[in-house]
Parts: C-alpha cells; structure tokens; sequence
C-alpha cells in the first residue's frame, strides 16, 4: 500500500508508456498508461492517498480531484 507501482499477479509490472524503465504510478497505473498511449480520451478512479494523481503525474497527464462530496470519483484525462 501506498507503493507508486502498478504490479498484477498475472502481468506483472505496468511500465511508463513513455519510458518502460520507469513505473507508471500507483494503483490506477495502468489506466494513466492507456490514456497517455491515447488508448481512451478519458479515465475515472477514485483518489484518497494520491490514487488517481501520482500516475496522472509520472505520465504527463492532468487530474481533477474535486472537493469532497462533489462527485464521488476524480478524473484524470489527457491533454493533446
């Protein structure tokens, strides 16, 4: 727990789509992958310890964490 690594029992480590000796991020690693391969315009997660902003970080990509109650997820999304 609060790793900033995206590790699966069965695939192994998700890498930066970017450079693939570096990580990804934290749990939601993977989706911050596709969106920076431009795989999907959007990605929707929800962030308590950095969840959703650590891998928006290590991928050149912007998060929206809004105020609490707001909404329920944050979003993060890429900027082309």
């Amino acid at each position: 727990m609060m790793m900033p690594e995206t590790y699966n029992n069965v695939f192994g480590y998700t890498t930066n789509p970017y450079n693939t000796r570096l990580s990804s991020g934290g749990s939601s690693g993977g989706e911050s992958s596709l969106l920076a391969l431009r795989g999907t315009p959007l990605g929707v997660g929800s962030d308590i310890g950095g969840s959703v902003r650590i891998p928006a970080s290590f991928t050149g990509l912007y998060a929206l964490k809004p105020s609490f109650g707001r909404f329920s997820t944050c979003v993060y999304f890429a900027w082309w």
